[in-house]
């Protein structure tokens, strides 16, 4: 599974850039990549951000007993 597209900058230049202007940041990437996009920082690694309540809705609305095949890279714990 790939992920979202999202700035090819290092991971302390994203982070750098997010801590100097966060809203700003957070709109210019939204605008750029759409209501998904994947993120890099220096301290947490890459994240994927949703910028649309819809989506976050749907994703906290599933079935938490159905499985998935996706394994969280942290932990090796299967998520929904």
């Amino acid at each position: 599974m790939s992920l979202p597209p999202g700035p090819s900058a290092p991971a302390i230049v994203q982070t750098l850039q997010f801590l100097a202007s966060p809203v700003l940041r957070g709109q210019g990437l939204w605008k750029r990549y759409g209501d998904v996009f994947t993120g890099k920082n220096s301290a947490l690694g890459t994240l994927v951000m949703i910028g649309d309540p819809e989506i976050v809705k749907q994703i906290f609305s599933g079935d938490p007993a159905a499985p998935s095949s996706r394994r969280s890279p942290a932990r090796g714990a299967t998520t929904c």
